[in-house]
């Protein structure tokens, strides 16, 4: 599925549904600058593993984490 979310006017429904999907365990694909990331539930450990299937990674190669402040970087 692929739904687009409007930076000026955003509808509140696609940014939560991409949350049901994180939350179920989902990956999502987002715009950064330059390319297309892929993110999941840090936390759910399928999910985490999905992201090193789909990018042909090894495990053992760390993946880069998105903190909201330097509280949830030391948990």
């Amino acid at each position: 599925m692929i739904l687009e979310l409007d930076p000026i006017d955003p509808e509140h429904w696609i940014a939560q549904e991409a949350v049901r999907v994180l939350c179920r365990g989902g990956v999502v694909a987002l715009p950064t600058d330059t390319v297309y990331g892929v993110a999941c539930d840090i936390e759910n450990e399928s999910a985490v593993q999905r992201i090193y299937r789909l990018k042909g990674m090894d495990p053992k190669k760390l993946l880069s984490i998105l903190c909201a402040d330097l509280t949830m970087a030391a948990r």
